[in-house]
């Protein structure tokens, strides 16, 4: 179980450098299903699909400036049983804590909110990173590391959803644009109609 926590969690620091590039481009708002749910790609051209599994979606932005790179995911993965939401956002956090990878990135800043969307209990996050790759946290070479998102309690009281906007890039803050288009990406997820019927029967 803490092999699969610490995979998907991983993610949020790797994401943007660690897949390769499908060479098929995302139609604007094309809809992908993932197990109890559907996510539907940014409104806008120039995105690609990295990853399409049963518990995963991946896509990455495209950026004329090639020193720029932009996920956009949506994953579920198991995350071990809690009596309660509060112990299972805690249970995250730790375990986000546990898991930096302190040679390759300098945590910059961390912001962690508890709140519910979609009717799910979250942890609503946002961190800024310096990623020195394998060159380690010394060397003067880097790119900051931005990312904007939730994990939440899935409704099957083990399983954790993650949904993440990710930007790498020479610049500490994440566009503007991007962080809009993040947002929607977020609103548009759709849980499938027995996932909200069972939002009433965890504590």
């Amino acid at each position: 179980m803490n092999k699969i926590v610490y995979i998907f969690l991983a993610v949020t620091l790797s994401g943007c450098s660690s897949l390769p590039f499908l060479s098929s481009s995302v139609a604007p708002n094309t809809a992908y299903k993932i197990e109890q749910a559907t996510i539907q790609s940014p409104n806008e051209d120039d995105w690609v699909l990295m990853e399409n599994k049963i518990h995963s979606l991946v896509l990455a932005k495209k950026f004329a400036d090639k020193s720029q790179t932009a996920i956009a995911s949506a994953m579920m993965y198991p995350a071990g049983t809690h009596k309660t939401s509060r112990a299972f956002l805690k249970f995250i956090v730790d375990q986000r804590t546990k898991q930096d990878d302190k040679n390759r990135f300098k945590i910059i800043s961390v912001k962690n909110d508890y709140v519910t969307f979609k009717d799910l209990p979250c942890l609503k996050y946002q961190t800024l990173s310096e990623d020195h790759k394998d060159k380690g946290v010394a060397s003067p070479e880097f790119e900051y590391f931005k990312t904007n998102g939730y994990i939440c309690r899935y409704p099957l009281e083990y399983i954790a959803f993650q949904f993440e906007i990710s930007h790498r890039s020479q610049e500490k803050q994440i566009p503007a644009e991007l962080l809009r288009v993040g947002q929607e990406f977020f609103e548009r997820i759709q849980l499938v109609e027995l996932t909200i019927k069972r939002l009433k029967t965890i504590p």
